[in-house]
């Protein structure tokens, strides 16, 4: 099997894992998560362990604690409303597994240290 056969061979498996999924749950969840991880940024802000580097994220700090809630809701929100409307779209379905991914491995990151810092 040639080596463009075998990429091609990997893009429909992952193209028909990514049909089959319902992107509404991948969308849910990055929301949640979104959320969750907001809330436990700030925990961990105030809490003197760690700093926002997102500097996006860290200049809506600068304004607030709510301020930082709202920005980070709304830019997160409208990423998941373009994935939404886009959703039958391959790079959609793509975007909302990365997503989910990321959000998936910031909330890993945030066990760990609560584990490392806590314990």
């Amino acid at each position: 099997m040639s080596r463009k056969s075998k990429k091609i061979q990997l893009l429909e498996i992952a193209k028909s894992f990514l049909d089959k999924f319902n992107i509404l749950y991948l969308i849910f969840f990055i929301f949640i998560f979104n959320i969750l991880d907001a809330t436990l940024t700030l925990l961990w802000l105030e809490s003197g362990y760690a700093e926002e580097m997102n500097p996006i994220m860290a200049e809506a700090l600068e304004y607030g604690h709510l301020e930082f809630l709202i920005a980070k809701i709304v830019l997160v929100g409208m990423g998941c409303f373009l994935i939404w409307r886009r959703r039958d779209n391959y790079i959609a379905k793509c975007g909302a597994a990365l997503g989910f991914f990321v959000y998936s491995s910031l909330l890993i990151y945030h066990m760990l240290g609560y584990l490392y810092f806590v314990s």
